[in-house]
């Protein structure tokens, strides 16, 4: 197996702090639900959402350069 490319590596470590931002706003928004814990956990998720398609698109990026 190959060592994954700089930036792919980059995006897992992202996606990886993203799951425990996510978690860490479900949990005080669980705690404390108001606009502002309702904001951080939307924007996590939205942060989420937006690295799964960069993700995508350096996949597809990767294989045309292959």
């Amino acid at each position: 197996m190959t060592e994954p490319r700089p930036t792919l590596r980059a995006c897992r470590n992202l996606k990886e702090n993203i799951r425990k931002a996510i978690a860490e706003a479900k949990a005080a928004y669980e705690f404390v639900p108001n606009s502002y814990t309702y904001g951080a956990l939307s924007a996590c998720l939205a942060a989420e959402a937006a690295l799964a398609v960069l993700a995508d698109s350096l996949s597809i990026l990767e294989e045309e350069h292959d």
